[in-house]
């Protein structure tokens, strides 16, 4: 589904999903900012789908702040080491070039 969207379409969807995760909460948009550091315009544009620049920290910041953060584990998962960078590190060890 993601693979469709502009980058800002992704963000603009990110930012609503952390204000239903702040609704679900009862928090308010300023006790947000408050809580996080976060400009309360910055929470505002995010939530309407106009912060096409956000930072990644601001995202993960109020992630942590919603107590989600686990969930950017998904945003790179972790990979299998791969069969070449195996192989590169034998040799290596064994002084193959």
């Amino acid at each position: 589904m993601l693979r469709e969207l502009s980058n800002t379409e992704i963000i603009s969807l990110m930012g609503q999903r952390l204000k239903q995760y702040r609704l679900n909460l009862a928090i308010t948009q300023r006790e947000m900012s408050m809580g996080t550091g976060v400009s309360l315009p910055t929470i505002q544009r995010l939530e309407a789908g106009n912060a096409p620049n956000v930072t990644m920290a601001t995202v993960l910041t109020l992630m942590r702040y919603l107590g989600i953060i686990d969930n950017a584990d998904n945003l790179i998962p972790l990979q299998p080491e791969s069969p070449y960078a195996i192989k590169a590190r034998q040799r290596i060890r064994h002084g193959k070039d």
